[in-house]
């Protein structure tokens, strides 16, 4: 089987659904995840494309340890919207994948790039 994590930033699948996505693994799942936007919003003190780098090597250590397949995010931080391009985007990533499961966020949430990332 597998399985597709759409997630909204670096870190959100680890924290949210990362138990999830190791059991899934063992079980045999191969995993995909996506965070649809990269993070570049995440720091105080590093520039959008410092902290976007560094937020995306994380990702791809995360992904390492889990064995999963990382693919790129596809907007910044606070650039999540309900939009056509995105939603087109995100519709060629499931038909790529072609996923017996999708994992996602909620739709009532803090954040508006987490509910905008449940509605896509």
């Amino acid at each position: 089987m597998t399985v597709l994590i759409v997630s909204s930033h670096p870190d959100d699948m680890e924290f949210m659904m990362g138990g999830t996505a190791l059991l899934l693994k063992d079980a045999g799942c191969v995993i995909h995840h996506i965070n649809v936007a990269n993070g570049c919003v995440g720091s105080a003190d590093l520039r959008p494309r410092q902290i976007a780098a560094v937020r995306r090597k994380e990702a791809m250590r995360s992904a390492a340890l889990l064995g999963s397949v990382l693919h790129e995010s596809l907007v910044g931080d606070l650039e999540v919207f309900y939009t056509q391009k995105l939603i087109r985007r995100i519709t060629g990533l499931v038909r790529t994948v072609r996923p017996d499961i999708v994992l996602t966020l909620s739709l009532e949430d803090y954040m508006e790039d987490h509910m905008n990332t449940a509605r896509l």
